[in-house]
């Protein structure tokens, strides 16, 4: 999954479910991906503004 085009994306995840998150927040981050994280529609919206 290693890409140098991935270096700058972001991506936002969103989940109620704190080891769902964290399993991908480590993931997508050794991948070169920026995480974002949210844990519901309201905050998802805000960090989406991001």
């Amino acid at each position: 999954m290693k890409n140098d085009s991935n270096k700058s994306s972001v991506i936002l995840i969103v989940d109620d479910t704190p080891i769902n998150l964290e399993v991908l927040y480590d993931f997508l981050g050794k991948a070169g991906f920026t995480v974002l994280i949210a844990e519901d529609g309201e905050s998802a919206i805000a960090r989406a503004k991001y």
